[in-house]
């Protein structure tokens, strides 16, 4: 879910299910755990921020340093989640890829089987040819 509660659609992708990547067989329960992940943590950071010094902030590289590891580890998910994605885009490519070679292999024998038969015919025509005497 989104922010604003709308659902996203990701029914057109799908994925292998990988097991380094938790639920990763569906792309939606993939994002949605990395979604609630990722705010579990933020909210737990604001709370740590609270606890330090009772009304403190933390210095500014201190939090400069808790954003970029935030932002750091959303990155990697978000890259591992593409990943796996390209990784299954790759799979079906390469099966549709065989599933065409054989057909043009099939279409070769035809197209030799096709030639075959027309010299048959020629033959056969011009033995009728001799037969007829024309």
């Amino acid at each position: 879910m989104m922010d604003d509660g709308e659902e996203v659609n990701y029914s057109r992708c799908h994925l292998l299910t990988n097991p380094d990547i938790p639920n990763s067989g569906n792309i939606n329960e993939l994002l949605r755990t990395i979604y609630q992940d990722m705010y579990t943590h933020t909210h737990m950071l604001a709370a740590t921020e609270g606890d330090q010094g009772e009304g403190k902030e933390l210095k500014k590289p201190v939090r400069k340093s808790l954003r970029n590891k935030e932002a750091v580890r959303k990155y990697r998910a978000k890259k591992k989640a593409h990943a796996a994605y390209l990784e299954e885009e790759v799979k079906k490519l390469r099966f549709i890829n065989q599933q065409l070679l054989r057909r043009l292999q099939g279409q070769a024998a035809l197209e030799n089987e096709i030639s075959r038969l027309k010299s048959l015919l020629g033959d056969v025509h011009a033995k009728i040819d001799i037969e007829l005497g024309v």
